[in-house]
């Protein structure tokens, strides 16, 4: 049921996704991507497969898989929870950084969904919606990438005329006829074509610029404001079968602010949610009401972290929850986060709450 649900989203995602853009000629919005921490979704958070209540904001991906818990509750066994969250405007390959800036809202905005087989062995699927509020360390609003932009394009526009110039007079071709190749991208002399100019453009374009401006981004902006706000909803099956899905028996709600602290090296989180369940009665009649901080303190690849919750519930009393953990990346667009966490109820002994989480985002476009 899991993986066709997935696919069914995802070819959703590629279909609403298909119309184009008449501004071909400016830098793909997807070069902005910069491997921060894979963001939670609300769809994730909301199936309950890690203790903390914390929604994680970070950079928009386009897309990105989340794994909760893994190894602990499964074993090396194929996971029983796993989510999935996209942006569908972003699957425009077209997108630029113009349209991206106009429609900054709907482009960060992300659609989630999530499954999970219950202890019973009946189905969970959670279906969440995030928006970005603010988001400062976006390369794609950055101010210094459109000074760096303005700075590069006049002479790399240049510097492409004269490639083309070039690369039609070792070829013996004229300088109409190769700019008419490289409009046509389906042409089987395109890739050829834009390879010869490339070579010649490479021995006066130092664009490895490019690249270590990306790097001092990354390392400065990791842990600048930014703001998320998230919706979910978890509806329950019996078997494996969509058409049995019955009424919503949770809502969540999340609002995480990040704020940046100890200069480039910490980040502090400041977060709200709130939920309502059903308790057997088809009513959603228990409610929670959640506050927690978490506080980071390192580099953006690999940083420790400490947390604390105070969760307030119907008809039970509140509890608290302390943990401490590491959150790192290993590849481009894998993360872990690793943590262990008291979890303390009054009346109660305290319980032992260890989480491993795995999320993975689309990559850096180099």
């Amino acid at each position: 049921m899991k993986i066709k649900i997935l696919l069914t989203l995802l070819s959703f995602a590629f279909l609403i996704t298909g119309h184009s853009q008449d501004d071909k000629d400016k830098i793909s919005a997807g070069w902005g991507t910069l491997n921060y921490a894979v963001p939670e979704a609300p769809a994730f958070k909301i199936l309950d497969v890690t203790p903390s209540n914390l929604l994680r904001p970070t950079s928009t991906r386009k897309l990105a898989f989340a794994v909760g818990n893994y190894y602990l509750n499964n074993g090396a066994a194929i996971p029983q929870n796993l989510t999935v969250e996209f942006s569908p405007m972003l699957f425009n390959p077209n997108v630029n950084l113009k349209n991206y800036a106009a429609n900054r809202f709907w482009y960060t905005s992300a659609l989630s969904i999530g499954t999970k087989v219950n202890e019973d062995k009946s189905y969970a699927v959670s279906v969440g919606l995030k928006f970005k509020l603010i988001d400062h360390a976006d390369l794609r609003n950055d101010k210094l990438l459109n000074a760096f932009i303005s700075k590069m394009l006049s002479p790399i526009t240049i510097q492409f005329t004269e490639a083309v110039k070039q690369y039609a007079t070792d070829n013996n071709m004229n300088f109409v006829d190769v700019n008419a190749i490289i409009a046509d991208t389906a042409s089987a002399k395109y890739e050829a074509t834009m390879k010869g100019i490339r070579e010649i453009m490479d021995q006066h374009v130092d664009i490895s610029k490019i690249s270590s401006f990306r790097e001092k981004i990354k390392k400065d902006n990791w842990n600048k404001m930014v703001w998320d706000l998230g919706f979910a909803s978890i509806f329950n099956s019996k078997d494996s079968l969509i058409k049995n899905l019955s009424a919503a028996s949770k809502l969540g709600g999340w609002s995480t602010l990040g704020l940046p602290v100890f200069g480039k090296n910490g980040q502090l989180l400041l977060g709200v949610n709130s939920q309502l369940r059903d308790s057997g009665t088809s009513k959603l009649n228990v409610g929670l009401l959640g506050l927690g901080t978490r506080l980071y303190y390192g580099s953006n690849d690999t940083k420790g972290f400490l947390e604390a919750e105070f969760n307030a519930q119907t008809h039970q009393f509140p509890y608290y929850r302390l943990s401490i953990g590491i959150e790192g990346t290993f590849l481009d667009g894998l993360w872990i986060n690793f943590g262990l966490g008291v979890k303390k109820e009054a009346g109660k002994k305290a319980e032992f709450n260890p989480t491993i989480n795995f999320l993975f985002g689309n990559g850096e476009r180099k």
